[in-house]
């Protein structure tokens, strides 16, 4: 099945009703200029102890220092970090963490040639946005999205992505999908109701497959 990630997590009430709907994925913004922002002693008091989560933890950093990484990693007991920013090859091999590789795309551009040489579990693709860093609302090429994942790469899609939406993208049959703007109520807020359609959607696409 299509694995889900919601992001932008604020609150401890949005974490326990995410984690409870069955989310694969919950994220957390390390990045101060982003809107959904949280501290990192914010994000140690909403996950709690690693052994009583239900969803794996995804830190989401912006060329931020690796010592930087490393130190939030550890103090917030995360389980994977998301690399939102223009780090290299060579920085992601010396972070010598678990990690997804974002790729910013837009309108005729597609994935940099060798990006499946980043050591990293699997790669994010979003929407371009000169002036934001992702939570943009804004889908991207589907055509791009195909030609990733048809090069047989864990590919995650983010960018838009709704319950309105979640069929067509599903049909394009990434690893998984990272929802944010697109299930919130404001900036920061996650709608139960939202996700609980969407994911919904999924498991019904994902049994039709299987019949």
């Amino acid at each position: 099945m299509v694995k889900v990630k919601v992001c932008g997590l604020t609150n401890p009430a949005d974490y326990r009703r995410v984690s409870a709907l069955g989310v694969d994925f919950t994220g957390f913004v390390f990045y101060p200029p982003s809107p959904r922002y949280v501290s990192p002693r914010v994000v140690r008091r909403i996950l709690g102890r690693r052994k009583e989560r239900k969803a794996r933890a995804v830190g989401v950093f912006v060329n931020e220092r690796p010592e930087v990484v490393r130190q939030v990693f550890r103090y917030c007991r995360l389980d994977i970090v998301q690399l939102h920013g223009e780090e290299s090859i060579q920085y992601c091999r010396e972070l010598g963490l678990p990690c997804w590789k974002v790729f910013r795309v837009g309108p005729g551009a597609g994935v940099p040639p060798g990006f499946w040489e980043y050591p990293c579990e699997a790669f994010l693709l979003d929407r371009f946005d000169p002036g934001r860093r992702g939570g943009t609302g804004i889908r991207i090429d589907p055509d791009i999205a195909r030609r990733a994942i048809d090069d047989g790469r864990r590919v995650i899609l983010a960018g838009g992505i709704s319950p309105a939406n979640i069929e067509e993208i599903c049909r394009l049959r990434p690893y998984g999908v990272d929802v944010n703007s697109g299930v919130e109520s404001a900036p920061g807020s996650k709608d139960p109701v939202l996700i609980e359609a969407l994911l919904t959607r999924i498991r019904k696409i994902d049994v039709s497959k299987e019949t």
